[in-house]
């Protein structure tokens, strides 16, 4: 699936691992990884339908890092 990358988001959000008390990038990266894929189900049960990684819609992109970026804030 992967409507949206860990970095898309990190760069949308504009936040890093220390500013929410993450010990390691990766830890973060991990739970940005989590809330990439909370998201994709909600984009998709308010949709009624999901994408492959090939033909994601550039809104539903958006609207997943930014869902995401909202999460983190």
């Amino acid at each position: 699936m992967a409507y949206a990358t860990v970095n898309e988001v990190k760069a949308f959000a504009k936040i890093s691992y220390e500013d929410l008390g993450y010990s390691t990038e990766e830890e973060f990266d991990s739970f940005i990884l989590d809330l990439i894929s909370h998201a994709e189900a909600i984009v998709n049960d308010y949709c009624g339908q999901s994408w492959t990684t090939e033909n994601v819609p550039a809104t539903v992109k958006f609207v997943t890092i930014q869902l995401c970026a909202t999460i983190l804030h």
